[in-house]
């Protein structure tokens, strides 16, 4: 998704100088939002035009807008705006909100911004129904006389935008005094709490690589608030109101109301193409490279992935399993960069390992386990895994322990072998701590092991369990031991007959004398 500046509503990737506000310039921001009447806030790292920073929070040009927004100028302009119910509506000159007059491009004076996408349109729509009052009926009427509101360069206010969706009534800047003194309907909208909302939705879009639940949201709310804060029903409904179907609540690795952001590549497709044209050409390839890399991290969220069981050695060995596992566009990305005729393994590595860095903390990459617990089996080297992970070419050095530990307390002593196979064990003794003063902590065991043939291959997948502890891998490797049970007397039993004396002459008894 193409960053643009929160101010003017312009890319990021212009060639205009950007900076990321440190906490005193956004809270210099945040004032002058909150004397402008607007519902700007800077979230951290998120970056602006200088340009327009040094001008939002000029004080000059702070008290130059309100003197404007008290002039006649602006009623004459709300008249206007009232009178356009008889005339067709200008979608490129007023605001698609409160029908006042809207410039994209402005040095000081209110945010606005273009419709980007037709998903912007339906969630407007869908508003319209729920809100049902007379300012939505307005703002329906104008989305019914075009079908598509990005190709008739529409434009919005930030605070018209921000107040209609959180059910507010019209901004003062912009409304009349018959729309101030009408009462509003519905339940009051909580300010404190509404803020810290729109804290909570910059959260979730910052940590979109993690797995948070409605849970952590109502937890982030508390802390921006104090304490109050929306229920469960109530943070989900107003996320669903806010994002539309650009979110999808579901369970996931048995974590319920997991929050995921999804984007149709139509909706990708429709935003770059909606980018304002540009004669340079490093700008342009750019905004393709973007444009690309969203579709490709789209089809990854797409990945039906959990973490709760490790990939099964059949999926690890074969290379059909793992090209499976990475999608079609990366396949033909890594495929159309990398030369030579059989380039499948290096594909499934280079695209597992891509696909591990967009979403760490929710995929296991089959050749990413598989390549850790080999390193670890063949070398025992901790910094040798580690170092692979840091380069991002295997999974870490405690994600490879923990398959191991899973793979101790899940596998039960069951050999499946046939009448076709021949089973060979071995087992040897083992002493720890003998030469102890006392004789205590000292243990004997013995383990065991059993070879088959033919080859048995293992096609179940080992449960992931963070936590094991001794016992249960011990009664899981833990063989019951049979005494033998002497049922009868044994050989003492047995009775044998008298052989008959062999009464042969022996022929060669003479050769001696012979000789």
């Amino acid at each position: 998704m193409e960053q643009l500046c929160i101010l003017c509503g312009g890319s990021l990737y212009s060639g205009e100088q950007i900076v990321i506000p440190q906490q005193k310039g956004r809270d210099s921001i945040h004032r002058a939002s909150t004397e402008r009447g607007d519902s700007i806030v800077v979230a951290e790292g998120q970056a602006v035009h200088v340009r327009c920073r040094s001008s939002y929070t000029n004080k000059h040009n702070i008290a130059a807008y309100l003197r404007e927004n008290k002039d006649e100028d602006t009623a004459a302009n709300l008249n206007q705006g009232l009178r356009s119910k008889n005339q067709p509506f200008d979608f490129r000159k007023c605001c698609l909100f409160c029908g006042m007059h809207a410039e994209l491009v402005s040095k000081r004076g209110p945010t606005v911004l273009p419709v980007r996408t037709l998903d912007f349109q339906k969630t407007v729509y869908r508003i319209c129904a729920e809100r049902a009052d007379e300012w939505a009926e307005k703002v329906k009427g104008r989305i019914e006389f075009v079908s598509d509101l990005p190709a008739a360069d529409a434009f919005y206010h930030q605070s018209c935008s921000a107040n209609f969706r959180t059910k507010r009534k019209l901004p003062k800047c912009f409304a009349s005094d018959t729309d101030n003194k009408r009462p509003k309907q519905g339940r009051p909208v909580d300010e404190k709490r509404a803020e810290a909302f729109r804290k909570v939705v910059n959260y979730l879009q910052e940590n979109d690589t993690e797995q948070v639940t409605i849970i952590d949201l109502i937890r982030k709310m508390k802390e921006f608030t104090g304490g109050d804060c929306y229920s469960h029903s109530k943070m989900k409904e107003e996320l669903k109101k806010h994002f539309g179907d650009e979110i999808i609540i579901t369970e996931m690795d048995g974590k319920a109301n997991v929050v995921t952001f999804q984007r149709t590549t139509w909706s990708i497709l429709h935003s770059f193409y909606s980018t304002p044209e540009t004669t340079d050409e490093e700008t342009q390839k750019d905004n393709i490279i973007r444009a690309a890399a969203e579709l490709i991290k789209s089809d990854i969220k797409k990945i039906n992935t959990s973490r709760k069981e490790y990939p099964s050695p059949d999926s690890t060995s074969s290379i059909t399993a793992n090209l499976d596992f990475v999608p079609k566009s990366l396949q033909t990305f890594l495929g159309e960069i990398f030369s030579g005729k059989d380039t499948n393994v290096k594909v499934a590595s280079i695209g597992q390992a891509i696909m591990q860095a967009a979403r760490p903390r929710i995929l296991i990459a089959p050749l990413q386990i598989g390549l850790g617990v080999q390193m670890h089996h063949c070398f025992g080297s901790k910094f040798l895994i580690d170092t692979l992970y840091s380069l991002g070419f295997s999974s870490s050095y405690r994600e490879v322990k923990t398959y191991e530990m899973s793979a101790a307390a899940t596998q039960e002593i069951i050999v499946p072998a046939t009448d076709e196979h021949f089973m060979q064990y071995m087992a040897d003794n083992v002493d720890h701590n003998t030469g102890t003063i006392d004789g205590l902590n000292t243990f004997h065991g013995m383990g065991m092991i059993a070879s088959i043939t033919p080859f048995i291959k293992n096609r179940s997948s080992i449960a992931r369990k963070t936590e094991v502890r001794l016992e249960e891998v011990m009664k899981k490797a833990r063989v019951k031991i049979s005494f033998y049970d002497e049922r009868c007397e044994g050989l003492a039993s047995l009775t044998y007959e008298k052989l008959r004396t062999v009464l042969v002459e022996d022929p060669t008894k003479e050769v001696e004398v012979l000789w």
